[in-house]
């Protein structure tokens, strides 16, 4: 009998949670993403400087809907039904404003109404594990059945003047809490701990779904998170305007699309970065405010929207690549499951 000595045992790889993964690639891209919007901020400012206020609400608005979208992203449960949501919202506001009701018992209601629309899209997308795009797809379509039998063809809906959002204080008020909302969003989602229990419906090549619940849970909190803030969109949007609109804003949708993808959120979910929804809704509202303001033609800005739509698949891509790669185990003593990479 012939002894041979035992190979030793490779060095262990380090210990990588689950939810492991750097975010230096996203610090450094939304470094280059202050800089494209100061350079906006520039261009904007030599044409149009003096008109802050239409900025600060656009960015106000847009930006509560562009973090309702990163949320639902970062869940892996895409709403694309957040803009439908948003003009629901609006509606109930004018409607609880014209049954006598103070304006935050008013915003109250639309936002709730919103919420318990988006649990609804959460709870049927976890229950029968189907992707949130397509729940949120029959959601956006149901939205625009009920803008409609309820508006119809008469144009928006006129709120009461006591309902209306129009001062600068209160556009930068707005504003304080679209920041607040998506960095502090942000930093919340930088916790190991949310994101492996947050993140179950992110599907990863080789690996398993994750269990049931933590798909229900996903999809609940993706779904009806983002629709509330969608809401609180929708209440400063109709304020904004002094009206409830009759339909969804899809042009709106692909500002907010373009500027998460572009902010870095990760298409795949699971993962995105600090202060990228915040740069890239400001980034295309100087450019879509400048374009207005220099009479350029309408489809531009749908142009620029949608390019952003695509840089920022290249952009998800990238970061996705960009992450350091995990071991293929954790001990010397075999193989174990593959991790993921959020």
């Amino acid at each position: 009998m012939v002894f041979t000595p035992a190979q030793p045992l490779a060095p262990a790889g380090p210990v990588t949670s689950r939810s492991g993964g750097s975010f230096r690639p996203h610090l450094i891209w939304e470094a280059v993403l202050l800089a494209l919007t100061v350079v906006a901020a520039v261009v904007w400012s030599s044409q149009d400087g003096s008109r802050l206020s239409p900025l600060v609400f656009n960015i106000a608005s847009a930006g509560l809907l562009a973090t309702a979208f990163a949320l639902s992203l970062r869940t892996a449960t895409p709403n694309l039904a957040v803009v439908a949501v948003a003009a629901l919202a609006g509606l109930t506001y004018a409607a609880v404003l014209d049954a006598g009701a103070p304006v935050l018992i008013a915003a109250v209601a639309a936002i709730a109404a919103a919420a318990f629309f988006g649990l609804g899209m959460g709870l049927i997308a976890g229950l029968l594990q189907a992707p949130g795009w397509a729940v949120s797809l029959g959601g956006l379509a149901l939205t625009q059945g009920i803008l409609f039998a309820t508006i119809g063809s008469g144009g928006p809906r006129r709120l009461a003047s006591e309902g209306w959002i129009r001062s600068d204080g209160a556009g930068a008020g707005w504003l304080v809490l679209f920041l607040l909302v998506s960095i502090g969003g942000a930093v919340v989602w930088s916790i190991p701990a949310v994101r492996r229990a947050l993140s179950g419906n992110r599907v990863v090549a080789g690996e398993p779904p994750s269990p049931f619940g933590a798909r229900l849970l996903g999809a609940v909190i993706g779904l009806g998170g983002s629709s509330l803030i969608a809401g609180a969109a929708g209440v400063l949007l109709a304020g904004r305007i002094g009206a409830a609109t009759p339909s969804a804003d899809i042009g709106q949708l692909t500002l907010v699309a373009g500027a998460v993808l572009l902010g870095g959120v990760s298409v795949a979910g699971g993962r995105g970065g600090f202060a990228g929804t915040v740069l890239g809704v400001t980034l295309l509202s100087l450019v879509q405010m400048t374009i207005l303001v220099a009479d350029g033609p309408r489809w531009l800005s749908a142009v620029v929207f949608a390019l952003a739509i695509l840089a920022g698949l290249g952009v998800s891509r990238a970061l996705e690549a960009l992450q350091p790669a995990l071991p293929a185990s954790v001990s010397g003593t075999g193989p174990v499951e593959p991790l993921r990479r959020y």
